[in-house]
């Protein structure tokens, strides 16, 4: 079994229906922080201002090996708002300490170069967490028992394509204002990437199977636990900030891709 891990962002970058497990390679131990303990929020995260209504764009969003080279590339995106990936709070419960939330792609409203309104592009992936104490604030984890899948779509891929089985997790700090150390973990099927093309700077549109394939990276994850490796390997790190231009609604964003040419060569 390879141990190679895939960070996609074909969202390409990186929330919802429910997401299969299984546990592949590359997944190692859990590192979201979840568990079967009980989790009591502390008193610090009791204190949190209401979050309610509160949305945050991610700022940054940084691979592992082996897309790790396209870090600049992504920043790019995330500079020229082609890729937005917004969180939103659904609901906030106090009392409670938990968090419902969603997250997805969404379309930037421009005016010249400054975005003015962000809207989902797809139907969003909900969660519900209960917050944690954390040195850097309050942490949220989606966690193994109650794993999502995030569609993702942005100008420069041919179709939505989906991660699924994502766990994950991310540090809310103490003025509500940030997302930090945000971790995503799950994985995207080989036969997803079958009909999946991407625009790859010096290559133009490509086939993410066949590219993949070029590169001998091959399926390195068991998706549905039945033993056999049937998904790449996702895992990203992110940080968001708040924004105040997310707006309800869903528009879709349009694709650039005009042509897929869909590609089933077996990788060897």
């Amino acid at each position: 079994m390879k141990t190679t891990t895939l960070a996609l962002i074909l969202a390409l970058s990186l929330f919802g229906c429910d997401g299969s497990g299984g546990g592949g390679g590359g997944g190692g131990e859990d590192t979201t922080g979840g568990g079967e303990d009980t989790v009591v929020p502390a008193a610090s995260c009791a204190d949190l201002v209401d979050l309610t209504g509160r949305s945050f764009a991610i700022t940054k969003l940084n691979a592992t090996f082996p897309t790790d080279n396209l870090d600049p590339v992504w920043a790019k995106d995330i500079a020229s708002y082609e890729l937005v990936l917004v969180f939103n709070v659904v609901a906030h419960d106090r009392d409670a300490g938990t968090l419902t939330l969603t997250m997805t792609s969404a379309l930037a409203e421009m005016d010249g170069e400054t975005p003015v309104a962000y809207t989902y592009a797809l139907e969003p992936a909900q969660f519900q967490t209960t917050l944690q104490d954390d040195p850097n604030g309050c942490k949220f984890v989606i966690p193994e028992d109650n794993k999502i899948a995030l569609d993702i779509i942005t100008p420069t891929v041919s179709k939505p394509f989906h991660i699924e089985g994502i766990t994950g997790s991310g540090v809310i700090g103490d003025d509500g204002t940030t997302i930090s150390d945000g971790f995503l973990q799950g994985g995207i099927r080989e036969t997803e990437a079958e009909d999946l093309c991407l625009e790859v700077v010096g290559l133009g549109t490509v086939n993410f199977h066949w590219f993949m394939n070029m590169a001998h990276l091959c399926a390195d994850y068991d998706l549905d636990g039945d033993g056999t490796d049937d998904a790449y390997f996702f895992e990203g790190f992110l940080d968001a900030e708040i924004t105040t231009l997310f707006q309800p609604g869903i528009t879709p964003i349009t694709s650039l891709v005009e042509t897929c040419e869909p590609n089933t060569d077996e990788c060897l």
